[in-house]
């Protein structure tokens, strides 16, 4: 790709025995969005594990169009705070030394402790979607759930001060006798990195985009599938962010149903992609001539059969 492309920028983390461990790459499309939208990024590892038991971990941005936009993936051997160091450096290091203003990520703690030296002047926030969806699992046994969900969803969601916050977060676990749930204690512990009312004075974009394209990757990216085909789903990055949030979030959404102008360009690319195949089977390498959403270091074209495997989303 740097063949093509002197703005590609790869790192290989490799063992005593130089076998890949871990790996990271930007392309020139990701390292120039991130100059201009550098505020907010979203950092998760819970997409996949492929067939190689490496993590898919890609940093994610918001664009003036409140879209998604992708601005570097890493392949992750481990999911312990040296490799997220290691990670955060070689992304740091790609991106001309310029740290993101604010980072989501999950409750990982190893992740928290490699942002807190890497990204020394970062506000760190805890993902609140990644909390809420935990609430079946970590209190679903309780004889009063659903009672609870209502009331920690309010004191979430609705609470206008931080001392109205405390006061009701308090009321509720008096009221439901929840002082030994020791998940309840580390959230509150971590109350001023998740909780809106405390963490409302900082820019943190409108990450709702960002959860459709979790569940659109996590549709098109499969763990059985090769590296090469993982890769080429990813440099289709721009046709999922041009279908938009609402027909990603379709209970059996296609890219059929982007609306006639997605699917329009989505068909131009297929037809160019089989005419520079010639008709054969595989990923082959486009021009980075900026048509048809190619980047600068040339895009990946699917086959038809992984387009067909891809096309499903839901």
């Amino acid at each position: 790709m740097q063949s093509q492309n002197s703005n590609f920028f790869y790192v290989l983390d490799l063992d005593e025995e130089s076998r890949i461990r871990n790996v990271f790459w930007a392309d020139a499309r990701c390292r120039a969005a991130y100059d201009y939208f550098s505020d907010v990024v979203t950092f998760d590892t819970t997409y996949l594990t492929n067939s190689y038991d490496m993590s898919f971990a890609p940093f994610v941005g918001v664009n003036h169009h409140g879209q998604s936009i992708l601005l570097g993936c890493g392949l992750l051997s481990s999911e312990d705070s040296e490799t997220f160091k290691w990670l955060f450096k070689s992304w740091l290091t790609c991106m001309l030394g310029c740290a993101p203003k604010a980072i989501i990520t999950d409750q990982c703690r190893a992740m928290t402790i490699a942002i807190e030296e890497i990204f020394l002047d970062s506000h760190h926030r805890l993902c609140l979607w990644h909390i809420m969806k935990k609430l079946p699992a970590k209190l679903g046994g309780h004889a009063q759930y659903k009672l609870i969900k209502k009331q920690l969803k309010n004191i979430v969601y609705n609470s206008l001060t931080i001392d109205e916050c405390d006061e009701n977060w308090m009321k509720m676990i008096e009221d439901f006798n929840l002082e030994n749930n020791d998940w309840l204690k580390s959230l509150y512990e971590q109350r001023n990195r998740w909780i809106p009312v405390y963490v409302k004075d900082k820019f943190w974009a409108d990450t709702a985009e960002f959860i459709s394209i979790v569940q659109a990757l996590k549709g098109g990216l499969h763990p059985q599938r090769e590296v090469e085909a993982l890769l080429g789903t990813v440099w289709r990055w721009p046709a999922l962010v041009s279908c938009g949030g609402d027909a990603l979030q379709r209970k059996r959404g296609r890219l059929d149903d982007c609306g006639p102008k997605s699917k329009a360009r989505w068909s131009a690319s297929a037809r160019k992609s089989e005419e520079r195949k010639g008709g054969g089977a595989g990923i082959s390498t486009a021009r980075g001539d900026g048509r048809g959403g190619g980047s600068g270091s040339g895009e990946k074209w699917l086959s038809e059969e992984e387009g067909k495997n891809w096309s499903t989303v839901a």
